[in-house]
């Protein structure tokens, strides 16, 4: 049985949101089409939540453990994260593109193509509410709006054991504090609602034995929003998709039509608009399969502008197999080799599932499901915590199914001892990680005022101190390219450019194809740029790494030094980094 409002109105909200799309594109994003859409979807959104702290606060309230999750564990937490969501945002890929782009989109007043920038081209559909949240100068909403989704995420756990409310509550208790959870609630990530849409899906596929339109409609349209948030959300689509026509396969005639065309009217925009733009719908990936219109050069990796992905290839067949699972055991938030995110090791008692009579179908569909996703993912992405998350609220249902099953099948007093023994150690786990989260995001400082917001963001992202630099000292209509700084573009209130995840492609692409220092200059010229920013150690470094390895010869140099010295002048320099302004540059006003 589908739940009477929570889970459609989570598609309606997300399907709503979906609008913004077309109507930022061809109306514009400061129209008032485009604010009464998100403000039906505000209100959609929020009905979902009310829903959601109903059907939670139902469950947890029905016995001891029940009220000591929520009392203990739930209050304190929410209250937690909504304080880290005032704090200024300083979350690496927040800066690079999930603030940024909408920021570059406000300016323009319309969803414009940002060429140079590849991570414009990803699936956005939440930051199509960051418009609105920046437009209304309220960073700390966008924060807000991840949270709003944890409790969407706990009001969809409810709805699968209403009737075995211990069951709800040990899934509260791992949705609440699993790190790497804690952390997508935290900060402006557009992950969290990839595990809500993902577990509403499977709710819809492991609940009703029979399909009807309502509920292909309901459920292609939470695929449709999985793919039109990421791309991994896509790869989630597709063994979703796949799952539920294995399920329904002698109701194709009422499954298929309404789970392609709810599904394909929500995710399709996005694909449709890199079709047009670079003719490869999932750009820029898989530019083997589909092309591409990305003419730079590709230059050897000699610097570290970036955090790395590195997927182990020396490891055998059985180590691979085994990733999902070290996940849970080993990760390290910040460390590629150790998967960049934290679990919990509670959640392997997701196996135990399988043991359970009256849960053993949904156990079948789960961990397929999540071992089928979780090793496409490994396979395109490399092992990524934060990549699981359209199946992660999967892992956390499963894995409170094992628990219960487990429990059950133990004396009294043993299951008390081993209840009250797991609910301590994952709250101290999920506590422990959020003081860390606290101390390390320096919360109390910036909180009592020690901090201003200027000095909390230049100690955490060292490139703050160039952006605060060229903000103030540079024209508002100036264009700094950015080379080597680290791309964290919206802390600039200024145009800026570069060829994105690399800087140095666009700048190295007009090198080599210029036979003298002035074509260079056209080329600086053209793009409109008037100002250069180097990291100078980065830049000394790199350049001096491509002329030893033969990727820019003694020729390329010598136009390019003499173009420095020719046509760039040193403006500024502010700790690493210095400042040139470009000779006779026009400002566009």
């Amino acid at each position: 049985m589908l739940p009477a409002s929570l889970i459609p109105h989570i598609a309606l909200a997300g399907a709503l949101l979906g609008l913004l799309l077309p109507i930022g594109t061809f109306i514009g994003t400061n129209s008032f089409l485009f604010h009464l859409i998100f403000f039906a979807h505000l209100v959609v959104h929020l009905r979902a939540v009310g829903t959601a702290i109903r059907d939670a606060f139902a469950v947890l309230q029905k016995g001891w453990l029940e009220r000591s999750i929520g009392a203990c564990i739930a209050l304190p937490f929410f209250m937690i994260l909504i304080c880290l969501a005032f704090l200024p945002i300083t979350a690496r890929d927040a800066l690079i593109h999930h603030i940024a782009v909408p920021k570059w989109w406000i300016t323009a007043g319309d969803i414009i193509e940002i060429p140079w920038h590849h991570w414009s081209y990803y699936p956005m559909l939440i930051e199509l509410a960051s418009i609105e949240f920046l437009s209304w100068h309220f960073e700390s909403a966008i924060t807000l709006y991840q949270v709003s989704f944890l409790i969407l995420l706990i009001g969809v756990l409810s709805q699968f054991a209403k009737s075995t409310s211990k069951t709800t509550a040990i899934a509260t208790l791992l949705a609440i504090t699993t790190p790497i959870i804690v952390r997508l609630s935290s900060t402006p990530y557009v992950d969290l609602p990839l595990v809500v849409y993902g577990l509403g899906a499977f709710h819809i596929l492991i609940t009703n034995s029979k399909m009807t339109w309502h509920y292909a409609i309901v459920a292609g349209s939470l695929l449709g929003l999985c793919a039109a948030t990421k791309y991994n959300g896509l790869l989630f689509a597709a063994v979703m998709g796949l799952a539920f026509l294995f399920k329904y396969r002698t109701e194709l005639t009422k499954l298929f039509p309404g789970l392609l065309l709810s599904g394909g009217v929500i995710a399709f925009p996005w694909y449709c608009k890199n079709y047009i733009l670079t003719g490869n719908p999932l750009f820029p990936l898989l530019p083997e399969v589909f092309g591409t219109t990305d003419t730079l050069v590709r230059a050897p990796e000699v610097t570290k502008e970036l955090l790395q992905s590195t997927v182990p290839t020396e490891n055998g067949i059985l180590k691979i197999l085994s990733l999902p699972f070290q996940m849970m055991l080993t990760g390290q938030d910040g460390n590629p080799a150790f998967f960049d995110g934290i679990l919990s090791p509670v959640l392997l008692f997701a196996v135990f599932s399988l043991f359970s009579k009256s849960h053993r179908r949904v156990a079948l569909y789960g961990l397929s499901i999540f071992l089928a996703y979780s090793y496409g993912a490994i396979a395109l992405s490399g092992p990524r915590t934060r990549y699981l998350a359209p199946v992660l609220g999967v892992l956390v249902l499963l894995a409170a199914l094992g628990l219960e099953h487990l429990l059950h099948i133990l004396r009294p007093r043993l299951r008390q001892a081993l209840t009250l023994l797991i609910v301590c150690f994952q709250a101290i786990w999920g506590y422990s990680y959020l003081y860390t989260q606290v101390r390390e995001r320096s919360a109390i400082a910036y909180f009592t005022g020690e901090t201003s917001k200027s000095d909390y963001i230049q100690r955490r992202v060292s490139e703050a101190l160039l952006a605060n630099a060229i903000n103030i000292k540079l024209s508002e209509h100036s264009k700094t390219y950015l080379l080597y700084t680290g791309n964290r573009y919206a802390l600039y209130d200024h145009p800026v450019i570069n060829s994105g995840y690399y800087s140095d492609r666009l700048l190295l692409t007009w090198i080599l194809h210029s036979s003298s220092p002035e074509e260079i200059r056209l080329h600086f010229q053209s793009s409109g740029i008037t100002n250069v920013a180097i990291h100078r150690k980065r830049y000394e470094s790199a350049f001096k790494s491509y002329l030893a390895q033969g990727f820019l010869s003694s020729s390329d140099m010598s136009n390019w030094n003499t173009f420095v010295a020719t046509y760039l002048v040193p403006q500024f320099e502010v700790g690493p980094y210095q400042i040139w302004s470009l000779k006779d540059a026009k400002i566009n006003e």
